[in-house]
């Protein structure tokens, strides 16, 4: 003899929350289908026999990342709470900080690329040493000098490498060198070539996001000037930076003069790398992020709680919706 309709709803209950069943075991166990399983339980939390609470201070940022991967269309999103008022400064270390555990899965097997920023720094510190193991670390571009006062962009790679246990791969030039006769010159080079083709092969990205303005370290280390800025800005709309190379809001290369006096990993080949993470944070960088996003030119962000809501008021659901119509 079978039971009601209401028992069988119970049952499920029980077995999913009390006895932590999988579906597909509550299934087979009550020979029923996985279907009617999940419309059970979605049933009793809408009529108030189960009640879901989550008892955790940080839930409403796991929610905001969850709308943020949805809207902008990530794979993942890690938003670290911060305050209003919050410098510049203690973003980019909460940031750095909180993103340092998407590496607890490295293997031995695993080859990380990675390019310098403020942020990607305090990240490297936040590592753990002598607890992960890597294959190789290899630059995404050439080097510009300091990211900070006590910190070089060749400084960042090695410092990954050793918290990892890996190989080191630097890629020896400017990040941006005077033309682009010396940029082809260069890039002919075996040592730099062999190690961006190496970048090409890893398996995870480490990059950060730059915006166009004074504020970036491509200027501050002298390697634009304010009428490249400009220029960038209006006769090609660009509206932030990744490994080096200029995009626009929608997340294309522009066609620019630093596009051929970049030492960096060809933007294509930075596409295939299956796990792309940027590091970024900061209002300023809005129209920065939409670009990335709109491009798919990464699949991670780590970002913080101010910018992820503008984020969200920035770039809705609809403007996702269209985004994938284009793709």
């Amino acid at each position: 003899m079978s039971v009601s309709r209401n028992a069988e709803m119970l049952r499920c209950c029980v077995l999913y929350y009390q006895e932590q069943l999988a579906i597909q075991q509550i299934a087979e166990r009550l020979n029923i289908s996985r279907f009617k399983v999940s419309r059970y339980l979605k049933e009793a939390q809408g009529r108030g026999i189960v009640e879901v609470q989550i008892h955790d201070p940080n839930v409403e940022f796991e929610h905001l990342a969850l709308r943020v991967e949805q809207a902008l269309g990530l794979d993942e999103v890690v938003v670290v709470p911060t305050p209003f008022e919050a410098s510049s400064e203690s973003i980019r270390l909460a940031i750095g900080r909180a993103g340092s555990a998407l590496f607890d899965d490295v293997t031995p097997e695993t080859s990380v690329s990675i390019t310098w920023g403020r942020t990607i720094a305090y990240m490297v510190d936040s590592l753990p040493g002598g607890k992960l193991n890597g294959h190789r670390v290899v630059d995404l571009a050439g080097g510009f000098g300091e990211v900070s006062s006590s910190v070089s962009s060749r400084a960042v790679t090695l410092r990954t490498a050793e918290k990892l246990n890996a190989e080191c791969v630097q890629v020896p030039a400017p990040t941006i060198v005077g033309n682009a006769e010396t940029a082809r010159s260069l890039l002919a080079e075996d040592s730099i070539r062999r190690a961006l083709d190496l970048a090409a092969e890893s398996q995870i990205a480490v990059t950060g996001i730059g915006p166009v303005s004074k504020d970036s370290l491509i200027y501050l280390s002298g390697f634009m000037t304010d009428a490249d800025i400009t220029a960038l800005r209006k006769k090609h709309g660009a509206v932030g930076s990744i490994i080096g190379r200029f995009y626009d809001i929608e997340g294309r290369e522009v066609e620019s003069e630093f596009k051929s006096r970049a030492i960096a990993l060809e933007m294509d080949r930075f596409l295939s790398i299956p796990k792309r993470i940027a590091f970024a944070g900061g209002q300023a960088k809005l129209d920065s992020l939409i670009g990335v996003a709109r491009g798919g030119l990464i699949t991670t962000l780590v970002t913080d709680s101010q910018t992820a809501t503008a984020l969200l008021e920035a770039y809705g659901p609809a403007t996702a919706a269209e985004q994938k119509a284009l793709t």
